[in-house]
């Protein structure tokens, strides 16, 4: 269990006008160019961003009928990512947040009327929120390495087959407490700018991208995460 760790999130204003979610048919309107400034400046002067992560390594016992069974007696009910682990002999839990401090910014301009400012701000977190995921999954291919072993792709809870009931047990083994994340009981997790990720280590694991998982998934239209991998 790594007890929480703090993730360096460096942002300019070219790769963040890069963001699916920032543009307008492929571009970025002169207007929303001045908005993302403004609002990176705030951001390193303020700071607002403040990434943190937490993770574990679970030995796995068994994986049958699209259950994943770990050795300390938890349960994943996830057949799709029973079936693409199924030759792992570990489970790599993982938690990412931005903390609850960029989501009162967000909400903030809301009350206050800054709508424009409101939506970049919050596109810039979930923009962040996926640079987060690529330290955490650093960590675990070298948690993998540590083991002579390789780490898979990732899987997230909320895509099909991967039930979002899942996020308490990913949660609870990730200590997600030490990064102040915490679930609701519709199992959302709170602060709202956090994810959960979960991957696999063992022999020769398959690997894959987390855009090639939503190509299955029914929010891929909408959802801003797979926005994100698309920039």
């Amino acid at each position: 269990m790594s007890g929480g760790r703090t993730v360096a999130i460096e942002l300019n204003l070219g790769e963040v006008s890069q963001y699916h979610g920032l543009r307008c048919r492929g571009l970025v309107r002169p207007r929303s160019v001045v908005v993302i400034e403004k609002l990176l400046a705030e951001i390193a002067a303020q700071d607002v961003l403040r990434g943190r992560l937490s993770f574990a390594v679970c030995p796995i016992d068994n994986i049958e009928h699209g259950v994943i069974h770990l050795a300390d007696g938890g349960q994943l009910q996830a057949p799709i990512a029973a079936h693409k682990l199924n030759k792992a002999s570990h489970l790599f839990m993982g938690v990412v947040t931005l903390g609850e401090v960029i989501g009162e910014a967000v909400s903030r301009r809301f009350e206050n009327k800054r709508r424009l400012e409101a939506i970049m701000l919050d596109e810039i977190a979930n923009f962040c929120l996926m640079k987060a995921v690529n330290d955490l999954e650093q960590c675990g291919a070298q948690e993998a390495q540590r083991r002579g072993l390789t780490i898979s792709g990732p899987l997230s809870p909320g895509e099909d087959g991967f039930e979002l009931s899942a996020q308490g047990t990913i949660l609870k083994r990730a200590d997600a407490e030490a990064v102040g994340v915490s679930i609701t009981s519709a199992s959302m997790m709170y602060p709202r700018h956090s994810l959960t990720v979960v991957y696999g280590i063992g022999q020769s694991m398959p690997v894959w991208s987390q855009l090639k998982n939503c190509e299955d998934c029914r929010s891929r239209d909408k959802c801003p995460h797979r926005l994100a991998l698309e920039a």
